[in-house]
């Protein structure tokens, strides 16, 4: 009996030892699993918090050193705040905004770039100085104001800026045919030598230019006016001073032609300045001398075509003789 109870003991000791190996097997088995998973979890950390980052940084900059900044900027924006990825996002943004022409928001962003993002800039664009100097020969003066407000270093660059704030203001006088206007803010600032300078006298020039042609073409429909605009220009404007001078030329032509009794040539001088002074009274007495001449001649048919509508004699009484065959005629129609 103590035979058979003793194997019984051996029995269960030898299951629990076998039952404690598969339980230590499980566990092991359990945790190689976790292990392995930790070392796939660690990897896929190192990969994404450590890997990933460095290449996408590296792609990065290679964007940055083939000039692509608009690519630049986001590649670096997407890696936020890694290394110096934020001030290197800020460097691209405003080198694109250079390149494209947007200098207002570019020169902001610039004036907030560490001192090392702003030499990277300039190395990029050149200086400052030569950049508003090939703005202002391509007539970019806008551009070329901001360029010299970013220009530091230059001594000059204040009072250039003034030169081309006054050739901004100045230009829109001259878009909205405001010539005197212009040139008496031009006048009002006092003369400096600069870039600017020959620019702002041409400004000048070209508004008495302009403001002649517009003389010239209200003289087609409005010779008084025009030649009241010409007045007020001809001491600074040669060319006002010659139109008005061939004008009175013409009306001087058309007055010795009338004295000379060459009616009908006198006629068309004055008619063809017929709003200047009083041409149209002496082209109508052009017609009554005419008419004189046929009624003295006793052709009084023509005489009366002549005279067309002319009911009184009264204003050319000066013009004719008190005998006229004319004051019979237009007696005798009354």
């Amino acid at each position: 009996m103590s035979k058979v109870k003793n194997k019984n003991h051996k029995n269960r000791d030898a299951r629990a030892v076998a039952s404690a190996k598969r339980r230590a097997a499980r566990r092991a088995r359990w945790l190689t699993l976790m292990l392995v998973l930790f070392v796939i979890a660690a990897l896929g950390a190192a990969y994404t918090l450590v890997l990933k980052p460095a290449r996408s940084y590296m792609d990065a900059d290679r964007l940055l050193e083939d000039k692509q900044w608009a690519k630049a900027e986001v590649a670096f924006k997407a890696l936020g705040a890694y290394e110096d990825s934020g001030s290197k996002a800020d460097l691209s943004s405003c080198m694109r905004l250079f390149v494209s022409g947007e200098l207002d928001e570019a020169a902001v962003l610039y004036e907030q770039l560490s001192e090392d993002s702003r030499k990277s800039i300039n190395a990029n664009l050149g200086s400052f100085t030569a950049l508003a100097e090939q703005a202002v020969e391509e007539g970019r003066y806008e551009e070329a104001y901001k360029y010299y407000s970013l220009d530091k270093e230059n001594p000059e660059s204040g009072d250039i800026m003034d030169s081309l704030d006054l050739y901004i203001q100045a230009d829109k006088l001259m878009q909205s045919g405001e010539y005197a206007a212009l040139r008496e803010l031009i006048g009002a600032y006092p003369t400096s030598s600069n870039v600017m300078s020959a620019k702002l006298q041409q400004l000048v020039d070209d508004s008495y230019e302009a403001q002649y042609l517009q003389y010239e073409k209200l003289s087609e429909t409005d010779l008084n006016a025009a030649v009241a605009g010409m007045e007020a220009l001809q001491d600074d404007y040669d060319k006002a001073a010659s139109f008005l001078k061939d004008l009175n030329g013409v009306y001087e032509q058309a007055k010795f032609l009338y004295r000379q009794q060459k009616y009908p040539e006198a006629q068309k001088f004055f008619d063809r300045i017929g709003s200047y002074k009083d041409c149209a009274f002496w082209s109508r007495a052009c017609d009554v001398m005419q008419a004189h001449l046929k009624a003295v001649e006793g052709d009084m048919d023509a005489a009366k075509r002549l005279l067309g509508s002319v009911y009184s004699l009264d204003e050319f009484a000066a013009e004719l003789p008190e005998d006229s065959p004319l004051y019979s005629l237009l007696a005798e129609a009354v």
